[in-house]
């Protein structure tokens, strides 16, 4: 499955927000839970269906979001030679 038929599926943009998601999922889930659809036999499938796609779109946003930060984080080196540092005493 790739995002943007995952997105489809919900009804959402593959670049969509973690909330837009959620809320996107909330909506579909009301229509398809196996205890609120008593006469669709698919209503199971459907519904666990919805939820690997919300989880899979909730993981694409994460991954892209650490792309996006790139390698700055604690300890990492920046693009200028510098290393990040959380020791006070280095600033004193």
């Amino acid at each position: 499955m790739d995002a943007s038929t995952a997105a489809a599926l919900l009804g959402i943009s593959e670049y969509s927000t973690e909330r837009q998601v959620k809320s996107a999922f909330r909506q579909m889930s009301l229509r398809f839970h196996p205890d609120r659809s008593s006469g669709d036999r698919l209503a199971a499938s459907k519904f666990h269906l919805l939820v690997e796609v919300r989880d899979f779109m909730l993981q694409h946003i994460a991954v892209n979001s650490e792309k996006a930060l790139g390698p700055l984080q604690y300890g990492a080196t920046t693009t200028n030679g510098f290393t990040a540092s959380t020791d006070v005493g280095d600033y004193a």
